[in-house]
């Protein structure tokens, strides 16, 4: 089965909340789901040129066309490229979550170098995990006060739930790890 570029989704997804010129939509996923889901400029900006070939989203900023101008593009979704989310939104999972960790990959040939080495990656680690915590927390408490009205609220608070879990569920596996670490031979 080929692989579905997602990129697509996530512009589509962004200009379904309101238009945006191509910096404002890489500006929107740093602050909303880069916890979650990271998209580089080199893949953003020509999905959005094949999505307005596609009929998905419009250019409707004045000079919009004309590529020496100083205004940027502003991207609409169209009433297709909202069908197309949406059939999207309802389709079932793609495969399973990718996951690559490199402290659990140094730590699986940990025995190759000093178990002070080791507590110190796994240290680090958790000092990295407290701080991420903290930073869903904060986030979490801005959002419930900023946007208490906003219907896309409990979505928004889902995917920080689930990072503020992760970064609680990290600690505990650190503060563990680093008790078993220390009673090791």
């Amino acid at each position: 089965m080929k692989k579905i570029n997602k990129t697509k989704y996530v512009i589509l997804g962004m200009l379904s909340a309101q238009e945006m010129c191509g910096y404002d939509i890489s500006k929107a996923i740093q602050n909303s789901i880069a916890n979650f889901w990271s998209e580089s400029n080199g893949q953003l900006y020509p999905t959005l040129s094949k999505l307005v070939r596609e009929d998905l989203i419009l250019c409707v900023s004045e000079n919009a066309t004309n590529s020496t101008s100083k205004t940027p593009k502003i991207y609409r979704i169209t009433k297709k490229g909202l069908h197309e989310l949406k059939k999207w939104l309802e389709s079932s999972i793609e495969g399973v979550p990718t996951f690559r960790n490199e402290l659990l990959l140094k730590l699986f040939f940990g025995n190759q170098i000093s178990k002070k080495a080791c507590l110190q990656h796994i240290v680090q680690r958790k000092q990295w995990a407290t701080e991420q915590y903290q930073k869903y927390e904060a986030k979490i408490k801005n959002l419930k006060i900023s946007n208490k009205n906003n219907p896309s609220l409990p979505y928004w608070l889902l995917t920080l739930e689930y990072g503020l879990n992760a970064r609680k569920a990290e600690i505990n596996w650190c503060i563990k790890s680093i008790e078993l670490l220390e009673q090791a031979n």
